[in-house]
């Protein structure tokens, strides 16, 4: 047990102290610029706020459906840039992957892909549940739309903000 402790604390270093010039970290950084873009987009236009110019209940639903556009834009290219740093594969991962810690084995880039990828499914059926009880709160009237598409926009961004969260090493380092 000692012997897997001690071999965390050497082999995980070596695999960190590679120089910033690999491709492996020049990619990592990309897509982490790419991720904070989206995310900070998305902040700015929540904090600007949403359609201020709807006058009417058709109004304020087209408009709904462009900010939504954008959100989901915003929000493909952010999931999208943290599911593609998961998958990377790091330099010298064989050696990570046979250290064993406290917690078990570390995951490999494949396999962090693929929890990133359940967990994006389940987010997925719950925001459309969610989104659609909110529409049929108001079935049969003109707001519908309008409360479906609020939904929608307040999910996608409280799950970047999730996202993020969960990520914050991948993301601010």
């Amino acid at each position: 047990m000692r012997i897997s402790y001690l071999m965390l604390f050497v082999t995980i270093p070596a695999a960190w102290s590679q120089p910033p010039s690999d491709p492996y970290y020049a990619q990592v950084d990309t897509l982490r610029q790419q991720a904070k873009a989206a995310f900070d987009r998305e902040n700015a236009r929540e904090t600007a706020g949403l359609c201020k110019d709807a006058i009417s209940t058709y109004d304020s639903n087209i408009c709904l459906g462009k900010e939504n556009d954008k959100t989901l834009a915003n929000y493909n290219e952010f999931a999208g840039a943290l599911r593609s740093m998961l998958a990377l594969k790091p330099p010298h991962e064989e050696e990570v992957l046979n250290v064993s810690g406290p917690t078990g084995k570390p995951l490999s880039s494949a396999e962090k892909a693929q929890d990133f990828d359940a967990m994006e499914a389940a987010w997925t059926k719950y925001r459309q549940l969610a989104c659609s009880a909110a529409f049929n709160l108001y079935k049969s009237g003109t707001a519908a739309p309008g409360q479906q598409l609020s939904c929608n926009l307040a999910l996608y961004r409280s799950h970047m903000r999730e996202l993020a969260g969960i990520y914050y090493i991948r993301f601010n380092n």
